[in-house]
């Protein structure tokens, strides 16, 4: 009996994922972050590494700049925060 062609193959490589946590309220230490864990927690229950988590300012370029560095590192980009309705919430138009 001939082996499948997919004995053959090597073992997929396990999609790789970035945190980019958004808040200068989380740098100033006045609100604790639980989306860390939250985040590591599911993406480990579905067999993905967490390979980077960033904490940024609500700052527009850095948080473009974050994003297109931390894209050249891994597959997927999530982002965390900034998205509230007061003035320094700039992830969106980021």
């Amino acid at each position: 009996v001939p082996a499948s062609s997919s004995e053959h193959l090597p073992s997929p490589r396990p999609i790789s994922v970035a945190l980019i946590v958004i808040g200068d309220e989380l740098l100033k230490g006045m609100t604790p972050d639980s989306n860390i864990i939250s985040a590591a927690r599911a993406l480990r229950a579905n067999n993905v590494a967490l390979a980077r988590v960033s904490i940024i300012s609500d700052d527009s370029q850095e948080i473009v700049e974050e994003i297109q560095r931390v894209t050249k590192e891994v597959d997927v980009v999530i982002t965390s925060g900034g998205v509230g309705p007061t003035h320094d919430d700039v992830t969106i138009k980021s």
